[in-house]
């Protein structure tokens, strides 16, 4: 059985001390193994405040990366590319703080950002990419940590939609965060991709194919999980889903509605569908 997670942003954007306090017991009670900590900002949440909740309530962390406008590795002015890479040691200096293995995220440009490129041009910026995650790969690996990379759906990114555009992409020392959310929409086949990924995947983000609860929809999780564990997967199955009501983070993921009857019912109907799996 994969270990079961939940991200915070089911509830909370950004997330605070206050917030993690009140949701890590409840997670904890439900039965999760894992709650997920975005970094949106440095400095919302204490490291050492969430490292001691967690050991308090036995749940394990990850982490993951946001990269709102203005964060980039690649098509930027130099400064830009420094101040991303800067904030990507911050996040896996919190990553180690509470315990997470990886950070995760579309650690290359801001969500949203599109642009057309030739065949030229796109690997011209994949070498880009690869120049600059290579020293945040060694920062990261010096300190048991792996930077997850996360292909987004073609409205969110015109870089990296699939596992193969990642696998061409990517330095050696760099993973790949898989989201079935993306991979339903950029993936003719999303057990194959998982199979293609055999050695390269570091974690994995699930929900529903309209960004709901996993199990609630059409996706072949049979398939999908069985080629998680031909692959040699064996991190947890995170739910990344997003309340409406906030300005941030649903505007990005473009949720304009209520995925759920609550978003409490979301996680935990969703951690009942996982176990079966």
């Amino acid at each position: 059985m994969f270990p079961a997670g939940v991200n915070t942003w089911v509830w909370v954007s950004p997330l605070t001390d206050g917030d993690l306090a009140h949701l890590a017991p409840r997670v904890a009670a439900w039965g999760f193994d894992v709650i997920e900590l975005p970094v949106e900002r440095p400095g919302d949440w204490d490291r050492g405040k969430a490292a001691a909740l967690l050991a308090e309530h036995g749940l394990k962390a990850s982490v993951v990366l946001v990269m709102p406008p203005g964060r980039e590795l690649v098509a930027a002015p130099a400064e830009v590319v420094k101040e991303t890479q800067d904030y990507l040691r911050h996040c896996v200096d919190v990553a180690v703080a509470v315990g997470s293995p990886v950070i995760g995220g579309p650690a290359y440009a801001s969500v949203g950002r599109t642009w057309r490129m030739s065949p030229g041009e796109r690997r011209a910026v994949y070498a880009e990419l690869r120049e600059n995650l290579r020293p945040l790969a060694d920062y990261a690996g010096e300190r048991g940590v792996r930077i997850a990379v996360e292909p987004l759906n073609r409205y969110e990114t015109s870089l990296l939609n699939t596992v193969e555009q990642a696998l061409e992409a990517l330095p050696d020392g760099c993973d790949l965060a898989l989201d079935t959310y993306h991979m339903n929409i950029e993936e003719k086949d999303p057990a194959r991709a998982v199979r293609a990924a055999a050695g390269r995947i570091a974690h994995v983000q699930v929900c529903g194919t309209d960004r709901g609860t996993p199990g609630a929809d059409r996706f072949d999780w049979p398939a999908f999980t069985g080629a998680l564990r031909a692959a040699g997967y064996v991190g947890p199955l995170v739910i990344e889903s997003f309340t409406a009501h906030n300005q941030t983070i649903a505007t990005a993921a473009s949720i304009w509605r209520p995925l759920a009857s609550s978003q409490d019912s979301l996680a935990v109907d969703g951690l009942a569908f996982l176990r079966t799996l």
